[in-house]
């Protein structure tokens, strides 16, 4: 035996669901006819991987029967048994025992057998008596029985799909024979055989497609709805027009690979005179590959001053290439009172998939997971590509019984277009088994309506008692994004390689907060502040004990206080750098003037007691014993908007002073000018002014290319950055430097790293 014939006679699963599951509607898009099925249970599924085992067990049976049938005529010789002294014989001879192994070796069956097999086991469990489709082109409902099963007309499609011509008749008067197309397709996720689509390939004997040499499906001749003797003969002449539209294309008559567009054709009858057995003919000037066209549609007859419109789906396969074709449609009236051809000029191009990324992950409740406590996460996923994702969900996994879900494990997010971001969120607690610095097995998976664009099992790499990790980007394996559909936005949460030197008496305080108490969120300010924190600590020569991060929860007044007061005071020398960072709100006081930063607990209406002042910071700054301290606020102060807030009732854009009483030790970078707002980009999930400062770090703004990044040239680098990008957006943002540019002397010198 062929051991290929052996290999393909066990893709057969016969796991039919059970008949009394609800009734549900299955719609098969797909051209050349648009057909309707009654879908009791989910289609039976064919696993390709389980060819080999059961290859191997039909020969395990096999060889079974024919030791079995060895054993049973060795054992018929030998039943003569011994008697020894002083025993005497059984009544009756011993027997063998009962035989329950097969009684014929298992019969093998080729492909063609097994795709028959396949569509009977198909139409069984979709049926319930009668299998019933809806016909489209012909808006008939048939009750169909099947009859035989072409195991000749077996073939495989260029797009890997399985093809077979299977015949049925009507159960009901008058009987028509009807034949069907069943095609099955193992381009699922987990390479498993279902039915993908059913096609009307003919009835009673009038077919409407043709396959072509290469397996192609081509328009046939589209058969008349009625002969000419049934078609009655009009009184008074009737007179047809159409009109055409293109929905669901890309473009003026653009259909991308994989999609489908619909050909919406309305009739009218402006005649005097009925018009009958109008049918509706569709056929290309030129061989097309790639695309499938239904050869028409049934009108029926229409009244004078009756219009009638229907639709015709038109799909494009995955693989299509580019190419451009002429669609002819007629409208073909059963006494001849047909219309004047017209051409659709149409195109194909390549698909566009879409490319699924996981870009950030955060943990609320003080960023930090901690064992036996609820753990908020968040995890952004956006596309990159340059198709749209549609029917994306997210399911967070679970890979320990010591961990437990406190919500729902699966968040759906929809669509998500070129470019798009959106956040899935998940809670759940670990007991405490889990201790300090292990790695909890929580993982995420992503998945879109195709089944072939998602992430499998992405690992989050949360730590118990850690901040969540920084992202390295991770996409699914679709085709890298075009630009004109998703604009390229370089990554900068990873650190550049550089080769600073350690500074043991570096300091930097971090804060971030993106979730706020009673507040709206600053958006991307946490992962502005894990960002700064990973190139201070990687890159930029600070040790990390020597940096205090605070973020969302963990920045409360209180937090703040400690951190930017008493703890720099403590630690600081005269020859330490002290580097301070701070994304998220900012408010004005209106009756001061003076600049406020939000803290987590803060509220802009009650500034003198519920925020932390740019005046008290200057004066905490101010007294430490370095002359080198910096200073970066991705915050604004005008209460326009952005990153600023006002207090209920207060009128925004008030002018505020926040670089007065400046300490002489200080240089400060604000993200915006007093009367302007900061703002956030959802490319780039940062702050623009942070998204351009990590830019520059990477090498941007090294504009004598000495691998050396010093203040003024970040400065020079990011501030018409920000003000190019800010335009765009239709937002005036201009940072500012104090002392200015040109005025920081030495300190304008600072290197921040040294890049490889």
């Amino acid at each position: 035996m062929n051991p290929s014939v052996l290999f393909l006679a066990a893709a057969l699963l016969a796991a039919a669901p059970a008949r009394g599951d609800d009734y549900r509607y299955r719609q098969a898009y797909s051209s050349p006819q648009q057909t309707r099925v009654y879908v009791m249970p989910p289609a039976t599924y064919y696993e390709q991987q389980q060819r080999w085992s059961d290859y191997q067990y039909q020969h395990q049976q096999a060889q079974r029967w024919e030791q079995d049938r060895i054993t049973q005529a060795t054992w018929q010789s030998l039943q003569v048994q011994p008697v020894f002294p002083g025993t005497r014989p059984g009544a009756e001879p011993r027997r063998p025992p009962p035989y329950h192994g097969p009684t014929k070796p298992p019969e093998m069956s080729d492909s063609n057998g097994i795709y028959a097999q396949a569509i009977k086991d198909y139409v069984e469990a979709h049926s319930q008596g009668d299998f019933v489709v809806d016909d489209s082109a012909s808006g008939r409902r048939y009750q169909l029985r099947l009859t035989n099963v072409r195991s000749d007309s077996v073939r495989r499609l260029p797009s890997g799909e399985m093809a077979g011509c299977a015949d049925f008749e009507t159960t009901s008067e008058p009987k028509q024979a009807l034949d069907l197309d069943f095609f099955l397709s193992d381009d699922t996720e987990d390479w498993s055989w279902q039915v993908k689509k059913i096609l009307v390939h003919g009835v009673n004997g009038q077919l409407r497609y043709a396959y072509d040499s290469s397996n192609q499906i081509v328009a046939a001749a589209p058969a008349k709805a009625r002969t000419s003797a049934s078609v009655p003969k009009p009184s008074a002449p009737a007179r047809l027009s159409a009109e055409v539209a293109l929905k669901d294309f890309t473009g003026d008559g653009v259909l991308a690979g994989g999609d489908t567009g619909r050909l919406s054709v309305k009739v009218s009858n402006a005649g005097p005179g009925p018009a009958y057995a109008i049918r509706l003919a569709l056929e290309t000037l030129a061989p097309v590959s790639g695309l499938e066209i239904p050869p028409g549609a049934e009108f029926g007859d229409l009244k004078p001053g009756q219009s009638v419109e229907k639709e015709v789906a038109l799909s494009a396969a995955e693989g299509v290439g580019e190419q451009k074709l002429g669609l002819r449609l007629s409208l073909r009236e059963g006494n001849g009172f047909d219309t004047e051809p017209v051409v659709i000029d149409l195109r194909t191009v390549p698909a566009k998939p879409p490319r699924l990324e996981v870009t950030d992950i955060g943990v609320g409740r003080g960023g930090q997971v901690q064992a036996g406590e609820p753990t908020e996460v968040s995890v952004r996923v956006r596309n990159a590509g340059a198709g749209p994702a549609e029917g994306v969900e997210a399911v967070l996994n679970l890979g320990s019984a010591d961990i437990f879900m406190s919500g729902e494990a699966k968040a759906a997010l929809g669509t998500l277009s070129p470019g798009q971001v959106k956040t899935a969120a998940f809670e759940f607690f670990a007991n405490k088994r889990f201790k300090n610095g292990q790695t909890l097995p929580v993982s995420l998976t992503v998945t879109e309506s195709k089944r072939r664009y998602g992430l499998e099992a992405y690992p989050l790499r949360l730590v118990v008692g850690k901040s969540a990790p920084m992202v390295t980007v991770v996409a699914s394996k679709g085709k890298p994004a075009e630009p004109a559909a998703a604009p390229v936005v370089e990554d900068v949460d990873a650190p550049p390689a550089a080769r600073t030197p350690r500074d043991p008496d570096a300091y930097a305080v971090v804060i971030g907060i993106e979730k706020y108490r009673d507040l709206p969120a600053a958006e991307f300010a946490a992962r502005d502040a894990r960002s700064v924190y990973a190139y201070l600590t990687e890159a930029m020569g600070f040790d990390p004990k020597n940096v205090v991060m605070l973020q969302n929860e963990r920045a409360t007044l209180t937090d703040m206080v400690t951190y930017l007061g008493s703890w720099l005071a403590d630690h600081a020398t005269a020859k330490s750098r002290v580097f301070v960072y701070f994304s998220g709100h900012g408010a004005p006081d209106p009756k001061s003037g003076q600049a406020h930063l939000i803290p987590y607990d803060g509220d802009p209406a009650y500034a003198d007691s519920k925020a932390f002042s740019l005046q008290r910071l200057y004066e905490a700054l101010g007294k430490l014993p370095t002359d080198d301290v910096f200073v970066a606020l991705d915050s604004c102060f005008s209460g326009a908007g952005g990153r600023s807030l006002i207090a209920q009732g207060t009128r925004p854009l008030i002018t505020v002073d926040q670089t007065s009483r400046l300490a002489a030790n200080m240089v400060l970078l604000a993200a915006a000018g007093p009367d302007q707002i900061s703002t956030s980009e959802p490319e780039t999930q940062h702050g623009m002014l942070t998204y351009f400062l990590l830019k520059g770090l990477r090498g941007e703004a090294d504009a004598d290319g000495d691998s050396r990044l010093t203040t003024r040239e970040l400065f020079a680098y990011l501030q018409p950055a920000v003000e190019r990008e800010a335009r765009k957006r239709h937002v005036a943002q201009t940072p500012t430097l104090t002392p200015p540019a040109d005025k920081l002397g030495s300190k304008g010198e600072r290197v921040w790293l040294r890049l490889k």
